[in-house]
């Protein structure tokens, strides 16, 4: 009897947690500091990180940003990442491969202007990314 009482909270627990396990997989959450190295010029790379450690985007949408090619719509992006409150999980048809940048912004703008029941945030776990030499965090 015990045993099948420890199983049924396990497999609760298993379901409450698959939703964010298939986000984190889906989404390939990356810190938004690191999304900067895309920048060729250390410039715009020292604008971007800037940018990300003023504005404090949120981890999910800046991580759906990174999939743009364009470096002007990714910045447009990570401001948006500013602003938007979108619940994770909705963010997965936006990360979708085969979309172009204008497709995903639109996207993304679409997923934040659903009104649907609050969620609670939860931070984003992701692995830190290692410092190089001689460099201090």
């Amino acid at each position: 009897m015990l045993m099948r009482k420890i199983l049924f909270v396990l497999s609760l627990t298993a379901l409450a947690l698959l939703p964010r396990l298939e986000t984190r997989a889906a989404l390939e959450i990356v810190e938004p500091a690191a999304l900067c190295d895309r920048f060729e010029k250390k410039a715009d790379e020292k604008k971007c990180l800037n940018f990300v450690n003023t504005k404090k985007p949120d981890t999910y949408v800046a991580s759906t940003c990174q999939a743009l090619d364009d470096n002007k719509l990714f910045m447009q992006c990570l401001e948006f990442a500013t602003k938007a409150e979108i619940d994770p999980r909705e963010l997965e048809t936006c990360a979708q491969e085969d979309l172009s940048d204008q497709e995903r912004m639109s996207c993304l703008r679409r997923t934040a202007d659903k009104k649907g029941p609050k969620f609670q945030r939860l931070p984003a776990q992701f692995k830190a990314k290692p410092a190089a030499p001689g460099k201090k965090r």
